[in-house]
């Protein structure tokens, strides 16, 4: 027989009883709503069931550094969360098998559904995905954070640096078939509590399956009040997109867009289109040269002509520090690169601006000089200038012989050959 009793029966029951309840709830206190049971002589209690308060917390207009205290508390105690993003609003939850499972009981979502990795900064990627093609890593740069979700393929050799890197759980529920899928939200709550969280988070839109996601707090609150802890009420404007993130598969051989959601596909296809700078002084020697062996060796690998490669995802460029607009490459240039089968006839020169700069993925130079000028046009080139050759400066062959310029361009080619083996 199974007998329910009100909370003022409490009262009714023998101390011991109590006792023995009270100790079920200090016990069970990570795992509410409680239900606490007790049976006695064949006849079974249900002595009382305490509903989950969710707190509800306006980021707008409330302490900000309480809220995210509050909330990493939450997350990192198992909790769980609506936070706000630029799309819809998220269910997050540390990522570990326990407490997944209770986000898909209130979700009433199927257990072998996978759910993505958010973090609160797009550099976070490389503590679970270690090497990103120069695509992927030109989509991160330029796409996160941002309405994406990318699906990222692992090599075995990086699957196995992860699994040592990550507790065996975390790296079970995060990791499947070799990939593992990461979004990194363009909202300032959603950052905030993202980057301060100890464990790994996962948030999943906050809907229960079947149902449309949640676009305002109060949507959030209405489908999971009392099951939650807390709902970031983000304001009217948190979800500025009110529509899921674009799917992005990134892997080896390119980008994929598995589902068009808040940015189109072309639009992915430009944030994932390498851009590679070659600078110089003039820019009618040395980084035409760079330019022309650099689309031919990115043209031999994705097995296209050099005028084809843009489809293929790379713009190679050249400019110069000190260059007059306009002036084609120089005589002896145009000679050394007609030996290797390339041309420059419609090469014309063009001065460095702080627009090439910063549409660049990679940029190398011919010398030191050449990076410093670079830096000053743009400080926050810093981590993506390099020079060509690692070995020290390309010296200028204006004004010399043939065999000079022949020299720079074997020198070129050599480094850029290196330069090329790292990035695509």
């Amino acid at each position: 027989m199974l007998t329910f009793i009100s909370a003022w029966a409490w009262l009714t029951l023998p101390n011991t009883y109590r006792a023995a309840c009270a100790a079920a709830l200090l016990f069970r206190r990570d795992e509410p709503p409680y239900h606490i049971f007790y049976s006695h002589k064949n006849t079974f209690f249900v002595i009382f069931s305490v509903g989950m308060k969710t707190e509800v917390l306006n980021w707008v207009k409330g302490n900000q550094e309480r809220i995210v205290r509050s909330a990493v508390r939450i997350l990192d105690n198992g909790g769980l969360v609506a936070i706000p993003t630029e799309t819809v609003y998220g269910l997050a939850c540390r990522a570990e098998p326990k407490t997944i499972r209770r986000l898909d009981d209130i979700k009433a979502r199927a257990e072998d559904k996978r759910y993505s990795l958010h973090i609160g900064k797009a550099q976070d990627i490389y503590r679970y995905v270690p090497h990103l093609s120069a695509r992927a890593g030109a989509l991160v740069r330029k796409g996160l954070p941002g309405p994406i979700t990318l699906v990222c393929e692992l090599s075995k050799q990086d699957l196995e640096e992860q699994k040592r890197k990550l507790r065996q759980e975390v790296f079970s529920v995060l990791y499947e078939n070799g990939t593992i899928g990461i979004r990194c939200p363009d909202n300032e709550a959603a950052i905030c509590i993202l980057s301060q969280t100890v464990w790994p988070i996962v948030a999943p839109s906050a809907n229960p399956s079947g149902q449309e996601p949640a676009t305002t707090a109060q949507q959030a609150i209405d489908y999971f009040n009392g099951q939650i802890e807390m709902v970031i009420d983000g304001g009217t404007e948190a979800c500025q997109y009110q529509k899921n993130s674009t799917v992005v598969k990134l892997w080896a051989a390119g980008v994929e867009v598995l589902r068009e959601g808040a940015l189109s596909k072309k639009e992915i296809e430009q944030f994932s289109t390498v851009r590679i700078l070659f600078v110089c002084t003039g820019n009618t020697c040395r980084s035409p040269m760079a330019q022309a062996l650099a689309a031919k060796y990115v043209a031999n690998k994705a097995g296209c002509n050099v005028d084809e490669i843009e489809a293929f995802g790379y713009i190679i460029e050249s400019s110069g520090v000190c260059a007059y607009d306009g002036c084609p490459a120089s005589e002896q240039t145009v000679t050394v690169l007609q030996k290797k089968g390339l041309s420059l006839d419609n090469h014309r020169s063009r001065l460095l601006t702080h627009q090439n700069i910063r549409q660049a993925d990679w940029i190398f130079v011919m010398s030191r000089h050449h990076l410093d000028a670079v830096i000053e046009l743009d400080k926050n080139a810093r981590e993506r200038v390099f020079l060509l050759d690692p070995r020290g400066d390309i010296s200028d062959p204006i004004g010399l012989g043939i065999q000079e310029y022949q020299a720079c361009a074997e020198r070129i080619e050599r480094a850029i050959e290196e330069r090329m083996k790292n990035i695509l």
